[in-house]
């Protein structure tokens, strides 16, 4: 069996960053940036891609996991869906906003 490929395609403000981040922390070769600090998201890469790393991660995945050929699809084992409400994200959103105006933004995550 070669190495273990895991997908995560959720939504913004859902969770996958720090799915990412968990995963490298337990051992999986994970992307390390692009990270966007103000948004506190990013280490993404398109899926399907052929990358090294043994977790993708994509937001827009739904734009074109649908058309990706079946030998792509077939290299994860593992496909996490994180999903959110558009509200709660939207709030998450608007909370990230307000700590950075008041100096507040939280980086001690590890």
């Amino acid at each position: 069996m070669g190495k273990v490929k895991i997908a995560i395609a959720g939504p913004g403000r859902s969770g996958t960053s720090l799915l990412v981040q968990l995963f490298g922390h337990w051992g999986f070769h994970v992307p390390s940036e692009p990270w966007h600090q103000e948004a506190q998201a990013g280490l993404e890469v398109r899926l399907g891609s052929n990358s090294p790393y043994e977790v993708e991660k994509d937001p827009f995945a739904y734009e074109y996991f649908d058309r990706l050929p079946l030998e792509r699809i077939a290299e994860f084992r593992v496909l996490i869906v994180p999903i959110r409400s558009r509200r709660d994200a939207v709030i998450s959103r608007s909370v990230q906003e307000r700590l950075k105006r008041i100096g507040g933004e939280r980086t001690d995550y590890w």
